[in-house]
């Protein structure tokens, strides 16, 4: 590839390709571009935004299923630039006013972001995969209690 427009129509179609965003992230440090650890990370710990009908997202660890587009929570501040919400959600971006339908810029934000966490953190973040809970570690919905009523005597 020898464009960034190649390497943006490869994760277009392709959104799991971790091996691309790391050739990417090579590509953009040839260049001195400060997204490049930012897509290594993205790549290291296979994140991408969230999608729903060509609607992407970022949202930060414990929000929930699915775990691939967690940024983990002093990387996700850095990105959205607010802290957690009243709702309990922690969505980037979160109004239908903002633009939620080009993927590269959602990750651009968070690869841009990445920069500037503390050297250490970014360090951190590129040397370990985190880890991500298994099926099986998957949090099961809480049920409340069904309550009986007690039947009227006639």
């Amino acid at each position: 590839m020898t464009s960034e427009a190649d390497f943006q129509r490869a994760l277009d179609a392709n959104p799991d390709d971790w091996q691309t965003r790391l050739v990417f992230a090579d590509w953009l440090d040839e260049r001195n571009d400060p997204r490049a650890d930012g897509y290594r990370a993205l790549g290291v710990q296979e994140l991408r935004p969230f999608c729903v009908r060509d609607c992407y997202w970022w949202t930060a660890e414990g929000d929930g299923f699915p775990y691939y587009n967690h940024l983990p929570p002093d990387w996700f501040r850095l990105v959205a630039g607010y802290e957690h919400r009243s709702e309990g959600r922690w969505r980037w971006p979160d109004s239908s006013t903002q633009d939620r339908d080009n993927r590269a810029q959602i990750e651009d934000a968070a690869a841009r972001a990445f920069h500037a966490l503390p050297a250490k953190r970014r360090a951190a973040l590129l040397a370990t995969k985190l880890s991500k809970p298994s099926a099986e570690e998957k949090p099961k919905p809480v049920r409340k209690p069904r309550t009986t009523r007690a039947k009227k005597t006639p």
